[in-house]
């Protein structure tokens, strides 16, 4: 929900897609790592999207996921 909050409509598929991957990789025995690359991959567009200070923001209010 914070990640489609912060990027939107235009981010919704992208945040979507992470998080599908991660829970399924969850679901089969993944660990933390899955979490990590779901968060590393919604950063990565969400800088590409909106720019590095609402990246930043967005990983400070994911900070309690990790």
């Amino acid at each position: 929900d914070v990640c489609n909050h912060v990027l939107g409509a235009v981010g919704e598929s992208v945040v979507n897609k992470h998080y599908v991957k991660a829970k399924s990789e969850l679901e089969h025995g993944a660990g933390a790592e899955a979490i990590e690359e779901a968060i590393n991959q919604i950063a990565r567009a969400t800088s590409i999207l909106k720019g590095p200070s609402t990246t930043d923001a967005l990983l400070e209010q994911l900070k309690t996921v990790r």
